[in-house]
């Protein structure tokens, strides 16, 4: 196959593509997807970093009642802060 060949089979080639966008475009509309595939990915990124911080937010919640729970000793569910100060200055009646 010669050049000029080649060459001409290449113009026909692009010109057919071009043809047929052009004829999509009317027939369809114009294209809108095509400028927000960036913005496509960038939402699926962040969904995939979203979970994996709900995963470390879940992991240092554990961490803290464990160690709530192991500052208590006996394993029983915390008190809240207000009846712990109200039993040590209770006075218990003489009997």
């Amino acid at each position: 196959m010669s050049p000029a060949v080649a060459f001409a089979v290449l113009v026909i080639f692009v010109a057919v593509v071009l043809l047929e966008s052009r004829r999509q475009t009317k027939r369809y509309g114009k294209a809108s997807g095509s400028g927000n595939l960036g913005a496509a990915g960038m939402l699926e990124l962040q969904k995939i970093l979203q979970a994996d911080r709900k995963v470390e937010v879940m992991v240092a919640e554990m961490k803290k009642e464990e160690a709530e729970v192991d500052a208590q000793g006996d394993g029983a569910p915390p008190e809240p802060e207000g009846v712990a100060r109200l039993s040590k200055h209770r006075k218990r009646p003489a009997g």
